[in-house]
């Protein structure tokens, strides 16, 4: 079984996407799914490459390609239905869907999952990394092209035309598409190898009018390759077949629209409708937008009196100090502020939401920071006048969380003013970037954020769209409280 550090599940911005810890939970029953498909190929002599975006995760990020949350193998076709017969050898509850063993399959290639149906057994999620869902890879077999044009051309006419059925059928009751399937199936690998021209997934070559063709040794030519903590067959011309594909490849495109993203969601609606306490959602309350205008009059009475300020930074990263750390200079620089640099505990979450491992890091800050324990300022008994914090999730990041205690409803009531530094910079979404716009629920529409007075982000792109998600959030019932939330965001002065 393949061994992730705690941290590896914590949420993360890749090329500037934001990656949840759900989607890394995915990632990692992928990986060990893939991991033993590989050591069964390699033992059997079948032959496999990582393809489609797998393969230029490979190849470009050495992994996953952050906005991707599938996994595409391929296989010569006499390898693919060999694998068919060998598919329990890999052992636990591994399953092949294709138009053979499910009436319902509606795919021309096949997928490998790890499940018949979301698993909460005690070994599966231990085997899985706490992931109950089921979870596939796609196979994709690869077939002989004719050499002879004319006998190419007369296939090519009868799998358009069972193409066009199959996309009808979909689209629509479905009925007799497995039949479709099979018929398309068998005359995707009627070519035999002594007439062929070249290799491909005969489905593309027929969308994309006859692009995509490899030599005959393709699958014969492999390397290995890094993917994220395991190694993967990549063909050697992936130069190549990634150009072929993509053009050029190295520059990273993001797509703003995708399937389902993530895939697993409607296995989640499931299990939460079950489970309501697996990684809960947040639901807005109107008692938790907090009106900044509330602290603004009597800090100003403050600031007159010449009263000096007490001033509490709450990182608990020590990794994710230089966030806050221009605020913290700002406030040690002014002769009426007493600062404190108190870093919070945060513990790592099991499968069910549960704190697993408590982590303390005040040692690992910076000297000059003098990070103080936790009693140093006793903020529960003595009201700050100003707090800052990192992590607005409270409850509702799958992967982590600080102690309750340490939530935003009890910094809310521990000071006069509540400022949120984020600690990851995504890049901003704009209005046509769905994708963008829905990973902001792991970031934007929380407690945390509702409940500051300031909310400081790095960009007025980012600002623009942190305002258009929480008013999308919220709703227009109250006209005030869209000008709240204009007036919570703000880019931050300090950067």
């Amino acid at each position: 079984m393949l061994s992730f550090p705690p941290e590896y599940f914590e949420d993360e911005v890749r090329d500037g996407f934001y990656i949840g810890s759900l989607v890394k939970k995915v990632w990692a029953a992928q990986l060990e799914m893939l991991h033993d498909l590989d050591i069964l190929c390699n033992e059997l002599g079948i032959r496999y490459i990582a393809d489609w975006g797998t393969l230029l995760g490979a190849v470009r990020h050495h992994g996953y390609i952050p906005w991707d949350d599938d996994m595409d193998i391929g296989m010569p076709r006499e390898d693919y239905e060999r694998f068919k017969t060998v598919v329990n050898q890999m052992g636990w509850n591994y399953h092949l869907l294709d138009h053979h063993t499910e009436q319902d399959h509606i795919e021309v290639f096949s997928r490998l999952v790890n499940h018949t149906g979301i698993c909460m057994e005690p070994a599966h999620l231990e085997k899985y990394h706490g992931c109950p869902f089921v979870i596939g890879i796609d196979i994709f077999p690869y077939d002989y092209v004719y050499s002879d044009e004319s006998k190419e051309s007369y296939r090519l006419k009868k799998a358009d035309e069972l193409i066009s059925r199959i996309s009808a059928a979909k689209a629509g009751h479905k009925r007799g598409i497995n039949d479709l399937i099979r018929r398309f199936d068998e005359l995707a690998c009627e070519c035999p190898e002594a007439e062929s021209a070249g290799i491909t997934f005969y489905f593309n070559f027929i969308k994309r009018k006859g692009a995509y063709i490899h030599k005959e040794s393709f699958f014969d030519a492999l390397e290995r390759m890094d993917f994220e903590n395991i190694q993967v067959n990549v063909p050697k011309a992936y130069d190549e077949v990634l150009r072929a594909k993509y053009g050029d490849y190295t520059i990273a495109k993001r797509a703003k629209g995708m399937h389902d993203y993530p895939y697993i969601t409607d296995q989640l609606n499931i299990l939460r409708a079950h489970r309501p306490s697996f990684n809960p959602i947040y639901n807005y309350n109107s008692n938790d937008l907090w009106d900044p205008a509330e602290y603004d009059n009597a800090a100003d009475a403050q600031a007159k009196a010449n009263i000096r300020r007490t001033v509490v930074f709450l990182p608990y990263k020590a990794s994710c100090w230089e966030s806050m750390r221009p605020a913290w200079e700002k406030a040690t620089a002014d002769p009426d502020c007493d600062v404190y640099v108190t870093p919070l505990p945060y513990y790592h979450k099991t499968w069910d939401g549960q704190p697993s491992d408590m982590c303390y890091e005040k040692d690992m800050f910076p000297p000059e920071v003098n990070a103080l324990p936790l009693d140093a300022y006793p903020i529960f008994t003595k009201k700050a006048d100003v707090i800052y914090f990192q992590e607005p999730s409270d409850n509702y990041n799958p992967g982590l969380s600080v102690p309750p205690i340490y939530y935003s409803d009890r910094l809310r009531a521990c000071c006069r003013k509540l400022i949120l530094i984020p600690v990851m910079f995504p890049d901003a979404p704009d209005e046509s970037d769905i994708l963008g716009i829905k990973t902001m629920d792991n970031y934007v529409t929380m407690p945390g954020v509702l409940r500051s007075d300031i909310v400081y982000v790095e960009s007025e792109e980012m600002r623009d769209a942190y305002v258009r998600k929480l008013t999308e959030f919220i709703g227009t019932d109250n006209k005030k409280d869209p000008a709240i939330i204009d007036e919570k965001i703000h880019v931050n002065p300090y950067l």
